[in-house]
């Protein structure tokens, strides 16, 4: 398992798209509150988690979210990927999902990259990640968009 978690004192988009890719990395989400990186790091390694993202803002909304490798003694900064949010799953549905695989329809390599870092094997399921309106891309259950729908693209550190 993986955990996911914010930047201190985010707005309520940035913590609510959070909570939403934390169900489609099928991660646990933590409550930063003030905690620093180094206790989030050590409650990652204490439940055996090797990956820690964190997701952070900018005037209330999604920025980047930051992967973290959590190692046996270190850790390290992976990847950053960037976001731009367009819409929140609570515009598409209230149901809450935990997603364990998907169908990935995309060519966005980003996206792509943040599934396989998660562990998250492409397989069949009734969830599909894909491309919708103006590059961005988001998921559905069966024909119907769960969300959330956003663009991203990643840097390699």
């Amino acid at each position: 398992m993986n955990f996911i978690t914010t930047s201190r004192k985010p707005g309520i988009n940035a913590r609510l798209f959070a909570k939403d890719i934390a169900s489609i990395l099928s991660s646990g989400y933590l409550t930063r509150g003030k905690a620093p990186l180094s206790d989030l790091i050590a409650t990652a390694r204490y439940n055996g988690a090797t990956k820690l993202f964190i997701v952070t803002e900018y005037a209330g909304n999604p920025k980047q979210i930051l992967e973290i490798s959590v190692l046996e003694k270190s850790w390290e900064f992976s990847n950053t990927y960037f976001v731009t949010l367009h819409k929140l799953r609570k515009t598409f549905t209230t149901d809450k999902f935990n997603v364990r695989d998907m169908v990935v329809k995309t060519e966005q390599r980003a996206i792509k990259h943040l599934l396989k870092g998660a562990g998250i094997k492409p397989g069949q399921s009734d969830f599909t990640i894909k491309d919708v309106k103006n590059d961005a891309i988001s998921v559905f259950k069966g024909t119907k968009e769960i969300g959330p729908r956003f663009d991203i693209f990643y840097k390699e550190w």
